[in-house]
């Protein structure tokens, strides 16, 4: 996929010319015989990036829960001015920036998660063979398999986890999860487990010796790296700062 930060370029894959500028991409296939064309003073900044394809195929199979053919045929243009385009657009961009700022994007707790996050994004956003069953409605799912849900996720917080993985554990599909979160929880996966690490936070820093250990330390064992985020969402839940809570227990 190649995004264009300024300016912008014109792409010839598979007999189609596109012209791609700020607010749009363009997605090709591994071997295509795309070319990239520059007009003249368009002043281009591009950022591109690479999905392995068995991220893809694995995604798309996990959305659906049945094997699906390989390989996934998804070319063009991809508009991104949209809400979900301008979303999937940050996440990408941020994502990598993180990597570039420090280590912590190697930690699998918020690897795998973000992951799924921008194959499923991309999924959503181009055409493919099956945009179409991904965008019918999701099975009903039982309330028992949702309480299994939130059981493994209760029991397994401290371990990477994604939709992904809740899904498989429980027997559903991904799309099918997200549907019966929805449902009966009235939030979605990841922000449950987001909320569970939060309150296993609490817990630890009520009981941490203030001389031993940081806020910053605690959170981060928890996956909280952004540290502004996790002090505001913490303060709303609690009431007061994480640090007045590790000070004074």
């Amino acid at each position: 996929m190649n995004i264009p930060l300024t300016g912008g370029l014109v792409s010839v894959a598979q007999g189609e010319r596109t012209i791609v500028e700020e607010g749009n991409a363009v997605v090709y296939q591994t071997g295509s015989d795309a070319r990239i064309l520059t007009p003249p003073n368009s002043q281009l900044n591009m950022f591109g990036m690479k999905l392995a394809r068995s991220a893809v195929h694995t995604t798309i199979e996990n959305l659906l829960d049945r094997p699906v053919a390989d390989p996934i045929t998804m070319h063009g243009k991809l508009d991104l001015t949209g809400a979900d385009g301008q979303a999937w657009r940050a996440l990408v961009l941020h994502t990598y920036q993180s990597q570039l700022a420090g280590t912590m994007m190697a930690n699998p707790m918020l690897a795998e998660p973000l992951t799924h996050a921008i194959v499923t994004g991309l999924l959503s956003l181009t055409e493919h063979q099956y945009s179409e069953e991904l965008e019918r409605p999701a099975a009903l799912t039982a309330p028992a398999t949702i309480r299994h849900a939130l059981e493994y996720i209760n029991s397994t917080a401290a371990l990477p986890l994604s939709p992904t993985s809740i899904a498989r554990e429980v027997g559903l599909s991904v799309r099918a999860l997200h549907r019966g979160f929805q449902e009966f929880v009235h939030t979605t996966p990841m922000e449950y487990v987001r909320n569970v690490r939060m309150r296993r936070v609490h817990e630890e820093l009520v009981r941490t010796d203030p001389d031993t250990d940081t806020v910053a330390a605690v959170a981060g064992r928890w996956g909280f790296y952004h540290y502004g985020r996790f002090s505001r969402d913490y303060r709303r839940l609690y009431g007061v700062s994480p640090s007045k809570t590790l000070r004074h227990g």
